[in-house]
């Protein structure tokens, strides 16, 4: 056997009988060929019939050699673990329907999924002859002839038989015919629509539609083209998500017009339904800002603002008990500490190193500071006992800007001047007169005197740094120590009202962001004029009057006068059930979008105040007409300033020139008395 990349275990033995049941049937077609050639042809088809009869069939099912193209069926694979997957046919085609009728279909994929049923035109043979044909030969021919004349004796063929022509001449002469003589048909009433579930072919004669039907695309000059018949009644089939308009196009795919007619009446509804969809959800928004406006943002801004009272008088509450909490913890943190340090056990704290009792627990991270403090201390109670250093500071205020020794020990030259060198330089240089002399030893002295209190400053500025970064030690071991017992310390009841306290902060922080936004939006309302009644209402044009016509009342006319009656003998019941409906589908109309549509001034109304407005929202078959741009002679058209409206005796007009200027004063005047009251907004005011 031939390798299909299909590994199949087949039980011992199998093979074998099905290679010697190949090599039997094609051992006896060749001897009953060689029969036929010899003129016993007969008996080889007899026996070839026998061996097709069901009972041989089912018996030798393992003996077809060829396989007809209408018996190749693709099955489905069975996954692993379903016996059962398999189905029958009519289970098959429920749960497709099922799956049909539960997917939503889009404009886009309207080609992919057949209509259920296709529309078709009913005949009335007494109102097209004259009389009611009897005889079924005649009502056949009466029936071809019809069809003869609506799609032509091709089509006749093509219709009847099933065949196909590649000739799109004839196709498109057809189509128009088609069109051209239904739409008479229905007018004069002679045919009525049906479909092929519920035609009949005993109550007259039945003609389907062609294949394709013309269709105009975009504006009325333009050619027509051929649509495909299907594609045109699933448009108008495709269900509203609008329960009210779904009934009116339901209605609509049943009247007695033209595919074309019904296409476009759809169409027409559709857009329609947008641009009221539109209209209510503008005039909904609007009436939510206008409430929001005038009624629900005061009283936001209201409860805002006494939330916020309400927190800051819990806050204020909640710091004076966490203000206590922290005096009691620092009582029992002193206590601590000085139990400590008199059993020897740290230093005691930040007050062990206050000698005089300054500084308090109030210490913060400012160490530095307390370091100079408490060298400040230091400096005050030390005793000066070194008799050289009595002699250094009794010369430090004579030579005291001689040197300065910078922060880093090192020494520089002081640029300000002694007495006695200031003096001399003070008196004035007399001619003749001997300058001063001064020996070596003298100035030898004075540059070791000067050396020797250098060596002595920057020692003491060691000094200094040294007790200072062991007075920082000492410091930052005492704070980290009281610190630790200060959180040792620390009551439950103290940390609920710490975060108590940091919780209302975050709620007033975020009340007063909402604050500042809806104020600040207040106040901006308030200076555009949008506070004021004559502003609310920037869309009074939908609102209607019941005086004001309405397209919805002559598509509701023509569609419903194209309804077939279903009972002919009694036409008040006809007439009753379509005023019901009309009457039914204003009022859910209503209920639905708030007003019924007005004709075509809308159209003009809402692109002057709200751009852009989409009018195309179903497919690409129909280009709605676009504004026709302003032609050339419109746009270089010079400006002119010329004002030829003004009559050359313009001064004579007015008799009393001071009375009007006086008038003119006065309504000045009354302009700047005019009562004002201030705003909301710091710097606005509105004016009464």
């Amino acid at each position: 056997m031939s390798n299909l990349g299909i590994h199949l275990k087949l039980p011992d033995g199998v093979a074998n009988t099905m290679q010697q049941q190949r090599t039997n049937i094609l051992r006896e077609k060749q001897t009953a060929n060689i029969d036929c050639s010899d003129g016993d042809c007969d008996a080889a088809n007899e026996e070839n019939h026998r061996s097709d009869s069901p009972s041989n069939r089912s018996n030798s099912s393992v003996h077809a050699v060829e396989i007809d193209d209408e018996d190749r069926i693709i099955m489905p694979f069975c996954p692993s673990g379903s016996e059962n997957f398999i189905a029958t046919d009519e289970d098959s085609q429920g749960t497709e329907n099922k799956d049909h009728q539960s997917d939503v279909i889009d404009f886009d994929d309207l080609s992919l999924y057949p209509p259920e049923n296709m529309p078709m035109l009913l005949l009335d043979l007494e109102k097209l002859c004259g009389y009611n044909p009897t005889d079924r030969d005649e009502i056949e021919r009466v029936r071809n002839e019809i069809q003869s004349a609506l799609l032509g004796d091709s089509k006749k063929n093509m219709i009847m038989g099933g065949a196909q022509k590649d000739n799109y001449d004839s196709e498109d002469d057809v189509a128009l015919d088609f069109a051209a003589r239904s739409s008479e048909l229905f007018e004069a009433g002679i045919a009525t629509h049906c479909t092929d579930s519920d035609a009949s072919a005993d109550n007259g004669a039945v003609i389907r539609y062609p294949e394709f039907l013309p269709l105009k695309m975009g504006q009325s000059h333009q050619p027509s083209s051929l649509v495909a018949t299907k594609k045109l009644w699933k448009m108008i089939l495709h269900p509203h998500n609008v329960e009210i308009v779904d009934k009116l196009l339901s209605l609509l795919s049943s009247t007695s017009r033209d595919l074309i007619w019904k296409y476009h009446m759809s169409t027409e509804i559709r857009r329609i339904v947008r641009f009221e969809e539109q209209l209510r959800d503008e005039r909904m928004r609007k009436s939510q800002l206008r409430l929001w406006r005038k009624s629900q943002r005061p009283a936001e801004l209201a409860k805002l603002y006494d939330v916020r009272e309400t927190f800051e008088i819990r806050l204020q509450a909640s710091k004076v008990n966490y203000d206590a909490f922290v005096r009691e913890r620092e009582q029992r943190v002193d206590r601590e500490l000085r139990r400590r340090r008199e059993m020897g056990v740290g230093t005691g704290g930040i007050s062990g190193l206050d000698f005089n009792s300054k500084v308090t627990f109030g210490f913060g991270n400012d160490i530095d500071d307390v370091v100079s403090t408490m060298l400040i201390e230091r400096t005050e109670n030390l005793i000066l006992s070194d008799d050289d250093y009595h002699d250094f500071a009794e010369d430090e205020h004579d030579e005291s800007s001689e040197n300065i020794i910078e922060s880093d020990g090192s020494v520089c030259e002081s640029k300000s001047i002694s007495s006695k060198e200031k003096s001399s330089q003070v008196l004035p240089a007399v001619e003749g007169m001997p300058l001063p002399m001064t020996s070596k030893a003298d100035r030898k002295k004075r540059r070791i005197a000067a050396a020797t209190r250098r060596l002595r400053k920057k020692l003491d500025t060691e000094k200094e740094c040294a007790l200072a970064s062991d007075l920082r030690n000492k410091i930052e071991q005492a704070y980290e120590e009281e610190e630790s017992v200060r959180s040792l310390l620390i009551s439950t009841d103290e940390k609920f009202t710490l975060s108590a306290v940091m919780s209302l902060e975050k709620h007033i922080e975020k009340i007063d962001g909402l604050l500042e936004t809806l104020q600040e939006e207040e106040w901006k309302d308030e200076e555009e004029g949008l506070m004021d009644e004559s502003s609310d209402d920037n869309f009074s044009y939908i609102e209607q009057s019941e005086k004001d016509p309405s397209i919805l009342n002559s598509i509701l006319a023509m569609i419903l006068s194209a309804l077939p009656s279903k009972d002919l003998r009694d036409p008040s019941k006809h007439y009753s059930y379509l005023k019901e409906e009309h009457q039914t589908i204003i009022r859910e109309w209503k209920s639905e979008f708030g007003r019924l549509p007005r004709m075509d001034h809308d159209k003009t109304n809402v692109s002057s105040n709200r751009e852009p407005v989409i009018y195309d929202f179903d497919d690409t078959w129909e280009d709605d007409s676009q504004q026709t741009p302003p032609s050339r002679e419109i746009i270089q058209k010079p400006v002119s300033f010329e004002t030829t409206n003004v009559p050359d005796d313009w001064e004579d007009t007015i008799d009393d020139w001071d009375g009007c200027i006086t008038d003119i004063n006065k309504e000045g005047a009354e302009l700047a008395t005019q009562k004002q009251l201030p705003s909301l907004r710091p710097g606005g005011r509105s004016c009464l």
